[in-house]
């Protein structure tokens, strides 16, 4: 903050002259994070589904972890 960037208030004491710009930033930071997480929410949800889905397929060929596809008995 510079110097000029301050005012006196009637108490004597200095005070950001900006205040309003500096909340509509932080608004408008605020409202960047929510789109953001919201961004990250789908496409959790959509992994969580393409995982789901993948796991069917490898349920439905008869693949289970640590076992060969044609090998009798595991």
């Amino acid at each position: 903050m510079r110097p000029d960037d301050l005012r006196e208030e009637d108490d004597g004491a200095a005070r950001p002259d900006h205040d309003v710009p500096d909340l509509e930033g932080l608004v408008a930071e605020r409202d960047r994070v929510r789109a953001e997480v919201e961004r990250l929410r789908r496409e959790k949800r959509e992994a969580e589904i393409e995982l789901s889905i993948l796991k069917g397929a490898l349920e439905l060929a008869g693949i289970r972890a640590g076992r060969r596809p044609g090998q009798p008995g595991q």
